[in-house]
């Protein structure tokens, strides 16, 4: 599993209360990576799954619910040996997020 101690994965209040914790979790993760350069979310299921300390089954059986919701689209790799990236398709508030980090300045 992956020991990252850089960075965080946020989770959103209304995420959770819409899908749950551990579900919330993992979209927190997408997330994350989907604000990095490409704009999606490239992380395999054994990453994700060391960020987050669950079972890649776990992570898997999630993603399917986000995208089954309409919070997360899977993309297919191009290659069938890649894994799938994902793309968000709900955008949370991080007003407050971006407030708390001015703080910090």
């Amino acid at each position: 599993m992956a020991d990252r101690k850089d960075g965080f994965t946020p989770i959103f209040d209304d995420m959770a209360q819409r899908v749950g914790l551990n579900v919330a979790a993992v979209f927190g993760c997408v997330w994350r990576h989907c604000q990095m350069r490409h704009g999606t979310c490239h992380a395999s299921l054994e990453t994700m799954s060391g960020l987050l300390n669950v079972s890649k089954r776990t992570v898997q059986k999630h993603l399917d619910t986000l995208e089954k919701r309409g919070f997360i689209r899977k993309i297919e790799p191009e290659h069938r040996h890649m894994p799938p990236t994902y793309a968000c398709l709900y955008e949370p508030s991080v007003t407050r997020v971006a407030e708390l980090s001015m703080l910090s300045v």
